[in-house]
């Protein structure tokens, strides 16, 4: 069903209209002050010379002509004054009716003539038009800086040159970012930490984004990991990281919470990871006020890779004897590694991990436990490094490099490399990486794991692996298959599950018992979790371990690296919030396929709907369509779609 909604959009500030706009605009009022003046010298008057005028005819059509725009600029030059100088007539006049044409024909000579009063007009739309000019440019080099992550040397070159030009903008790139002040480091167990808060960090998102985000929660996941600074160090963050998962414009959103930086990780969980529980538990209790509305923080998954897993749980390491995070199977040792061998253990729960029943497993308290939060389902399983980098990693491995009985032959590895490479012209511009022959395994990245279970894999193997293990990975591939795909997790969920235990029981008869280890022991564990969260990519660690690589490649100096990911951060947090919404293009929204969620955003008016229009499926085949009103003027009605 459609209804017809009256929309508003959402305006521009001043300073983001292009010149022809803002002429357009000075016209405008041009022609309200005729109106005024109009209307004025309609009005009955004690002078006998005075005539009254009462065409509301006329009247009414030079009023309909104008539009109920309003200019509205906060950082911009200021407009307030802008309709008193348009007025050239500082008192009162009395006029016949035969000189109100002559005044309203000549209008546009005598506000374009010497006097003192339009040539104060002309002099203040100049300067207006001047500073929007600087301010158009200083945002373009601003936003250009924190894009491409240019240095300051490179940026303060930049503008000397510009500044060489007579273009006016400042001589440093500090005064043109509005440098931010340091907030306070504090010093840990094993480094420093900075904390940036929630509430800071999400409030200037919130005011720039023009999206109802249903029943006003923000459904958030957390993740930690260690990022590596320099290959010649050991130098490295560990970032606290948030993403909000039901705004649909931005599905890849990650914002950094609290950082920590030393030669190795925390030493402490609780010391690292109590302030951010802290302002959690307070955004949680007392929400987070955006100008009307009051936004409620809920906790919908804590995704990381196993060993930052267990530090954030405070638990054994994954290659302990009670090392799965998800059941209670008693790990075996075989052949200097542990192994978990079972696959129908009882599963572990809230109130056993609260109450620290198996007491092989803990380490101590949690800071986890203070979220009003399920730990065992919250804490999820992250597909990215247990599927991709984790197994499908090691089965590439045993086939390239492994024992004799299941490596390939060379002359197998060439034409796997050969299918390969005559797959890399049809891959799509959707895959961020195109294949790479097998003698780059080394160089693999996760992304190119999961292409190869999933699509080059079972074409690039068949005929060339042996019959029983490429059977065997079609187990893998198909179950990983009906888990990441929304419309099969739910419904396949349980064949799902078979598959991957009869993946696992068969793993130690194809490649030994002693490979069994976490990672395969884990593939049991998806389809729960699945089940609880939905398909794999909405709890993997994809998004966040993307912005890392971003928040790596934005530290230049190895001298204070804390303090200039902080100073990056807020750069490009102001950048956001001084930036509205841009609107779509018509030749963007014609000329490539895009998301629907991805168009339309309008606030709409409910109380001036019209009535419920039947329109049959079958019968859209575009995503808009229009609707003639009269002669001269349609209304285009765009067709977007929620998933469900």
């Amino acid at each position: 069903m459609l209804k017809i909604c009256s929309v508003k959009k959402k305006r521009k500030e001043l300073y983001q209209i292009t010149d022809r706009h803002l002429r357009r605009l000075i016209q405008e009022e041009q022609e309200k002050c005729i109106v005024n003046l109009e209307t004025s010298l309609k009005q009955p008057s004690t002078s006998d010379q005075l005539v009254s005028i009462t065409s509301e005819t006329s009247n009414s059509s030079l009023q309909n002509k104008n539009t109920s725009k309003t200019l509205i600029c906060n950082d911009g030059p200021s407009f307030s004054t802008y309709s008193d100088t348009i007025n050239i007539f500082d008192e009162p006049l009395c006029v016949t009716d035969n000189l109100l044409p002559e005044i309203i024909n000549n209008f546009d000579s005598i506000i374009n003539s010497n006097h003192p009063c339009s040539t104060k007009s002309s002099e203040i739309i100049s300067n207006v038009e001047t500073e929007m000019h600087k301010s158009n440019l200083c945002d373009k080099i601003r936003s250009w800086a924190i894009q491409f992550k240019v240095s300051h040397n490179c940026c303060n070159s930049m503008l000397k040159i510009l500044n060489s030009e007579g273009l006016s903008v400042p001589k440093d790139i500090r005064t043109l970012m509005s440098a931010p002040k340091i907030e306070e480091i504090t010093t840990i167990s094993n480094g420093t930490y900075i904390h940036l808060g929630i509430e800071n960090m999400l409030l200037p998102l919130l005011n720039s984004l023009s999206v109802i985000i249903p029943n006003n929660i923000l459904k958030i996941g957390i993740n930690i990991d260690g990022l590596p600074l320099a290959k010649s160090s050991k130098s490295q963050f560990y970032p606290i990281l948030i993403s909000i998962l039901n705004i649909k414009q931005r599905p890849n959103l990650v914002i950094p919470i609290g950082i920590f930086h030393g030669n190795t990780k925390p030493g402490n969980v609780e010391e690292f990871f109590n302030p951010f529980v802290t302002d959690l538990l307070m955004c949680i209790n007392n929400g987070i006020q955006v100008n009307d509305n009051l936004y409620r923080l809920e906790v919908i998954h804590v995704a990381c890779d196993a060993p930052a897993k267990a530090f954030l749980l405070n638990v054994k390491q994954f290659n302990a004897y009670s090392g799965c995070t998800s059941c209670i199977e008693e790990g075996t040792y075989v052949k200097n590694r542990v192994v978990f061998l079972g696959t129908d253990s009882p599963l572990r729960t809230d109130e056993s991990f609260r109450c620290k029943l198996d007491e092989e497993y803990h380490k101590g308290d949690s800071p986890l436990e203070l979220l009003p939060i399920n730990i065992i389902d919250t804490v999820c399983l992250d597909y990215m490094h247990n599927c991709c980098q984790g197994v499908m990693k090691r089965l590439l491995e045993l086939w390239v490099k492994g024992k004799k009985d299941v490596r390939l032959s060379d002359q197998s590895i060439k034409e796997i490399n050969s299918s390969i490479q005559n797959l890399r012209s049809y891959t799509p511009s959707e895959f961020c990486r195109l294949p790479r022959p097998l003698n780059d395994l080394e160089f693999y990245k996760a992304t190119e794991f999961r292409l190869f279970l999933l699509y080059s894999g079972p074409i690039a193997l068949k005929g060339k692996l042996k019959k029983k293990n490429y059977l065997h990975f079609m187990l893998f591939s198909f179950a990983i298959r009906l888990l990441i795909c929304k419309e099969t997790c739910i419904v396949y969920n349980e064949q799902a599950l078979k598959f991957l235990k009869l993946f696992v029981n068969n793993f130690s008869i194809l490649y030994g018992e002693h490979l069994v280890t976490y990672n395969v022991h884990s593939l049991i564990h998806l389809p729960r979790y699945v089940l609880i969260h939905g398909p794999l990519d909405n709890f993997s660690c994809f998004r966040y371990e993307n912005y890392l690589q971003e928040l790596k490649k934005s530290i230049k100096c190895a001298k204070y690296p804390l303090q200039e990911a902080f100073n990056r951060i807020k750069e490009k947090q102001q950048v956001i919030s001084n930036t509205p919404y841009q609107d779509l293009e018509f030749k963007e929204f014609t000329n490539k396929p895009m998301s629907s969620v991805n168009v339309g955003m309008y606030l709409l008016n409910p109380n001036n709907t019209s009535d419920d229009i039947k329109v049959d499926i079958c019968e859209v085949k575009r995503k808009c369509f229009v609707i003639k009103v009269s002669e001269s003027s349609s209304v285009a009605i765009l067709l977007c779609h929620e998933d469900e």
